[in-house]
């Protein structure tokens, strides 16, 4: 019942939004973005802290507090896009994505020789929509998801990432679950931007500063000698991506084993900190991904 109830009102706020004009929607953004800045100030200064820690030595405080205030907005948008997803028709939703078809060709062409495919990705721009458009362009994917912790929301968000075929890998037992995916020809999804400190990560630079990052997409390229394609989605206007793919970054032996995985985990945080410094409003500055960083 509940259930039902929900999934009817956010069905009718999807039609809403998408017949409202788009200088309607973004002048919606702007307003909420200065309204949460300057009222709400909801794990604002997080934000602010990590824009310091990347910009300080480029941009003045005045530009930090402005970079802060559309990376706020970027998040009301990237809402209101997900809540329009809903009601989309596929044919619409693939409409509105702008990519090369030979980076795609890439991608295939790998995963149809039998190579094992991993997806180098983070939570910039829209990354739900980036899933969802993947397996509409011929790419399987699956993606390991951490389930919320409401039932409700947990089946309403899996049914709109699944919608267009993604398989959802969850983080319990999924060595497993992944190996056998991969066997299949389904590349994995990694979001990499996301705090693990050790012995489940390294601390690596990011934006200049060490930060606690995941090694097990180093231990599983190394395994399976995947392929990784970094991949990410840029917002051109509210409703409207932009997908870069970028070539593969190839596991390199530079020492012992351990010594090989703090390499190429290093090598594609940079990877990710240059595809933020590309976009840096579209990125979620909110997480304070510097939390136990051994430099305070």
């Amino acid at each position: 019942m509940k259930y039902c109830l929900v999934s009817k009102i956010l069905d009718f706020l999807s039609i809403l939004i998408r017949g409202l004009p788009e200088f309607c929607i973004e002048a919606f953004a702007r307003g909420m973005a200065y309204v949460w800045f300057f009222v709400i100030r909801f794990r604002v200064e997080i934000i602010l802290k990590n824009l310091e820690i990347a910009y300080a030595q480029t941009k003045s405080k005045k530009e930090i507090q402005e970079l802060a205030i559309q990376n706020l907005k970027h998040y009301v948008l990237f809402v209101l896009e997900v809540l329009m997803y809903r009601t989309l028709s596929v044919s619409n939703f693939q409409s509105r994505f702008e990519f090369h078809s030979q980076d795609v060709l890439k991608v295939k062409q790998a995963l149809d020789a039998g190579e094992n495919v991993l997806i180098l990705t983070a939570h910039l721009g829209n990354f739900e929509w980036l899933a969802a458009w993947t397996p509409l362009v011929g790419v399987n994917l699956a993606m390991v998801i951490r389930p919320l912790k409401s039932t409700v929301w947990e089946k309403m968000i899996s049914e709109q990432r699944t919608r267009t075929g993604v398989k959802l890998v969850s983080p319990t037992g999924s060595g497993r679950e992944i190996f056998r995916l991969l066997g299949e020809h389904v590349a994995i999804a990694i979001i990499f931007d996301q705090l693990k400190r050790p012995p489940q990560g390294y601390f690596v630079p990011f934006f200049g500063k060490l930060a606690g990052t995941m090694k097990s997409l180093a231990v599983l390229t190394e395994k399976k000698e995947a392929k990784v394609f970094p991949v990410y989605s840029e917002r051109t206007s509210f409703g409207r991506m932009k997908v870069h793919m970028e070539d593969a970054i190839f596991y390199k032996r530079v020492g012992t084993k351990e010594e090989n995985r703090y390499a190429y985990t290093k090598e594609c945080n940079l990877k990710i900190e240059e595809m933020i410094r590309k976009v840096p409003e579209q990125w979620f500055w909110i997480h304070d991904r510097w939390l136990d960083s051994p430099e305070g």
